[in-house]
């Protein structure tokens, strides 16, 4: 395309507030860092909803005038302004404290969205809700299909939901988009409504730019799934057919949408060629989920861009301020994040360049690269970056550099602590260590490894059916077994140190575990790990763990994997990487899993320990006096013989620990 390139600044929650001298000051930088940095300056600007913070129509009055300054800040006119609108705009909304209380003109078809009832606190006259549950026991699905508008009714039925109706709560937020953009006056079209607009650059660049409304019954609560007009949406992708590249707007993440919203969108926006959705909402920036979406021969994945909160609030001390400005040249796209506080003001945090997603790139699946590697990295909220990553990490960092070159790599962690009754400031700050743990460590491998935290994906309960309760009695039954017979302890100690298997108590420990010792299933070590984990019992197993582990590994990833992710690869060829001195657990593991039939549970594969057990008592992240830490470059260390002999043989270098960390220190944004 003859070097073209096209820019854009992203916007999102302004949650303009009156007489808020933060937002004053957070104004006045942003124009400034646009004066002092003129060369970038977008092509365009993109806001994604929560224009005000409380409902009166003067907040929308500072929002339009502060749109209005910016845009001639950045030498634009409203044909380069692009907006959604977002929960707090929908002004039949009136907020206290405590209660949402809904406009009775709109009750009735905000209940006709709502499947599983309104979020607490909001209120209806009881006759209202009475009368809607009784709906609801007659068909409870129908509802869902109305959330969805896959089917609204007949014309006569009194459950017909009336989109019309739920778009008069935007009234106030079209007025303030048809007066920044004349467009939409020019060609009689709702804001509020889905539609598209393009973008179209000097040469042949261009982008659909397509506005979705998914605030349409939002009530700001993530106890609920989003609702939007899906039939109006889905007709404005389809017509999508010009071979440019489809930028999609809207409040909130694809992944707040109801299921079944999700999935009626997916081909749709492999149609229109989305190659990226952009949304606010959640006040902390992020891309660490992606939308698989169908493609000739495979899937390809749309990035999902959130962008922190556009305007501060000197009371919010949990929400990550800025914006994002793009770059693409239609081959590539470049996301950078600004972050502003009062302190410092304006500072860029990140930046990140990967492929324009098209359906013409599907995941990467060659004929090279037909196994899929899962590494598991621990991970401790409770400490911070620079206080945890050791020289460990450098060598699990070294060992992903080599795998990846024929493997693919996914790398999965847990930011999930349990705290019976968290602030949502604490869970807001934990959400932020998440990102940044994902970030760092995409980072450190240019982005061609992905990094997920499964604590979004793990179920408070997991369910357990008859198979699940099977497992539960068998291990259960298994340590009494155990316990009976002290005799077997000196058995499997004896095989743990000296891994040697006396052939007549092997045979007996068979028919304990009820084990027909011509299965061939079962390796000797996985029968003696399950043997010794029964035994050993360490603080943090228990039975109903061990149910729960493999549940989510078999029932839960397997399907992230081959489905959100668009991973192409069968359950034989998804190994997890783990170091060998953990093969107690995981042996243990596999063969429960084998035996109780869990055919999607991972093989293990195992990598050298990175330490033997005489040089493992400085790794311990715990111990911050004793630790090996990659922070700690600048304070050289003192180091056994052993221990450095054992990291040159690793690391295949003459590097002193000291130098090894200063290096990988670097590859996590660690260096000081």
């Amino acid at each position: 395309m003859g070097g073209e390139k096209a820019s854009w600044l992203h916007i999102s929650d302004l949650h303009i507030l009156l007489n808020s001298p933060s937002w004053e000051v957070y104004r006045d930088s942003l124009f400034r860092f646009f004066k002092d940095h003129p060369d970038r300056k977008p092509d365009f600007v993109v806001v994604t909803g929560d224009y005000h913070n409380i409902q009166k129509f003067e907040a929308f009055a500072l929002a339009e005038r502060f749109i209005r300054e910016l845009l001639k800040e950045l030498g634009l006119c409203g044909k380069n302004l692009y907006l959604v609108p977002g929960n707090h705009d929908m002004s039949t909304l009136q907020k206290s404290k405590d209660t949402v209380i809904i406009n009775p003109r709109y009750a009735e078809e905000l209940q006709k969205l709502l499947p599983d009832g309104l979020a607490p606190g909001m209120a209806l006259d009881d006759a209202g809700v009475e009368r809607w549950l009784k709906e609801c026991e007659k068909n409870p699905g129908d509802y869902i299909d109305r959330l969805c508008s896959v089917s609204r009714g007949s014309e006569d039925s009194e459950t017909k939901v009336h989109i019309s109706t739920l778009l008069e709560g935007f009234r106030d937020y079209e007025d303030m988009a048809k007066s920044l953009i004349s467009w939409y006056s020019e060609i009689g079209s709702n804001p509020a409504q889905p539609h598209n607009r393009k973008w179209k650059g000097t040469g042949e660049l261009g982008f659909n730019i397509v506005h979705l409304n998914t605030a349409l019954a939002a009530d700001g609560s993530r106890g609920h799934y989003q609702a939007m007009d899906l039939e109006k949406s889905l007709e404005v992708l389809q017509v999508i057919n010009n071979g440019n590249p489809t930028l999609v707007l809207a409040h909130n993440s694809f992944y707040d949408l109801h299921p079944q919203i999700q999935e009626h969108l997916k081909e749709p926006l492999s149609k229109a060629r989305a190659c990226a959705w952009l949304c606010g909402d959640e006040h902390i920036f992020r891309t660490d989920r992606s939308i698989p979406c169908p493609a000739a021969g495979g899937v390809y994945s749309v990035p999902i861009y959130v962008c922190g909160k556009g305007a501060p609030d000197h009371g919010d001390d949990y929400s990550e301020n800025g914006f994002c400005l793009f770059e693409s040249d239609g081959q590539n796209l470049t996301e950078r994040r600004f972050l502003w506080s009062l302190a410092k003001g304006i500072q860029e945090k990140e930046s990140a360049t990967g492929p324009l997603a098209t359906p013409d790139m599907l995941n990467p699946v060659s004929e090279e690269k037909k196994r899929l590697l899962i590494g598991y990295l621990s991970c401790n909220p409770e400490v911070k970056f620079e206080d945890k990553y050791h020289l460990g990490h450098a060598y699990f960092i070294r060992s992903m550099d080599e795998r990846r070159k024929t493997d693919q790599i996914m790398i999965v962690t847990s930011s999930y602590v349990f705290k019976p009754n968290r602030t949502f400031e604490s869970v807001q700050q934990l959400d932020r260590y998440a990102q940044e743990l994902v970030r760092r460590w995409e980072d450190c491998f240019n982005r061609e490894v992905r990094v997920i935290d499964i604590k979004q994906y793990l179920q408070k309960s997991i369910p357990k059916g008859e198979k699940e309760q099977q497992l539960l009695s068998y291990v259960t039954e298994m340590e009494l077994q155990l316990d009976e017979n002290k005799e077997w302890m000196s058995f499997i100690e004896k095989w743990v140190e000296t891994e040697k298997i006396e052939p007549t108590a092997y045979d007996a420990l068979l028919k304990v575990f009820e084990i027909d010792d011509s299965d061939s299933r079962y390796t000797q070590d996985e029968v003696m790990s399950f043997a010794h984990l029964l035994y050993k019992r360490p603080t943090w197993y228990s039975t109903t763990w061990m149910v729960n582990f493999i549940f989510f590994w078999n029932s839960q990833l397997y399907p992230l994997v081959t489905g959100e992710f668009g991973y192409d690869v069968d359950p034989d060829n998804i190994l997890i990487l783990e170091g060998r001195r953990n093969h107690y657990v995981w042996d243990a593991i596999s063969y429960c899993a084998k035996r109780f039939s869990y055919d999607n549970f991972p093989r293990v594969e195992y990598i050298e320990n990175f330490l033997d057990n005489d040089c493992r008592l400085p790794m311990k992240s715990s111990n911050r006096d004793k630790a090996v830490y990659l922070a700690d470059y600048e304070k050289p260390q003192e180091y056994s013989d052993k221990f450095k002999k054992h990291a040159r043989e690793l690391f295949g270098t003459d590097k002193s620990p000291d130098e090894l960390c200063k290096e990988f220190s670097k590859r996590l944004g660690l260096d000081k």
